[in-house]
């Protein structure tokens, strides 16, 4: 309706002239004035990191075979590690859990302690099973998109705005309106949580992270100028609270 509506005013202002729109030219020189002086928008200390942003800052600091090499080295894996695809089923008992913190009937410490048990309950499942890579199941995640997006700021979401993914999947994409940046850490909690020592071995085993669709879809969807490009790949860089990858 939106759209319909500027066609209409656009229409009105050809065919009778700028007077007869004038309230809406003010309005929207008004928009853009705000737009161009806001603080959600425009946020200092993203502009300050783009300024002395070094080259290179989006690229790995060492080659593959590197890499690799000393990863071997660290988690002593065998030839084939198995290990699933990180999405453990979302249970009835975690839906109706979010479900009832949307509503506000459960606190969010409750709401988390619930996440928590869940993720212990998946671990020791795979523990169980004597899998080399351990994942934590993605049980806190409302989507795989969403749940990332929510604690950037400069990112918003729609209520309704579900797009289908593939199949029957389906997600809300975020909408970047802002300079993007990550007020706190986001999956610091639960990567401590992965690292606790095998409640039966007293080891621990690789954990694999899982993976940030929304960092993906601000390169590869929204990333159109090097203002976002830095603000996406400091985010990115700093997601788990460590600075550095």
């Amino acid at each position: 309706m939106q759209k319909v509506n500027e066609l209409k005013i656009l229409k009105r202002g050809l065919e009778h002239g700028r007077g007869h729109i004038a309230n809406e030219l003010t309005g929207s020189d008004f928009a853009q004035q705000q737009r161009r002086s806001s603080p959600l928008i425009h946020r200092p200390e993203v502009q300050q990191r783009l300024a002395t942003l070094p080259a290179g800052a989006d690229q790995r600091h060492s080659p593959y075979a590197q890499r690799a090499a000393l990863q071997h080295a660290r988690l002593k894996l065998p030839l084939l590690p198995t290990t699933t695809i990180g999405s453990f089923p979302q249970t009835a008992e975690i839906r109706a859990a979010r479900a009832a913190f949307k509503r506000g009937e459960l606190e969010a410490a409750a709401y988390e302690r619930a996440m928590q048990q869940e993720i212990a309950r998946v671990i020791r499942s795979q523990e169980a099973l004597d899998i080399d890579v351990l994942v934590h199941g993605e049980a806190e995640r409302n989507d795989m998109v969403e749940y990332f997006g929510e604690q950037l700021a400069g990112f918003a979401f729609t209520e309704y705005g579900w797009v289908q993914s593939y199949g029957s999947r389906c997600v809300k994409p975020p909408i970047i309106y802002g300079d993007v940046a990550r007020p706190q850490p986001m999956t610091v909690a639960l990567e401590r949580i992965r690292a606790e020592p095998d409640s039966a071995s007293g080891q621990r085993h690789a954990h694999r992270p899982g993976h940030h669709p929304a960092m993906e879809l601000c390169a590869q969807r929204f990333a159109t100028s090097r203002g976002v490009q830095a603000d996406c790949a400091g985010v990115e860089r700093g997601s788990a609270g460590s600075g550095k990858r």
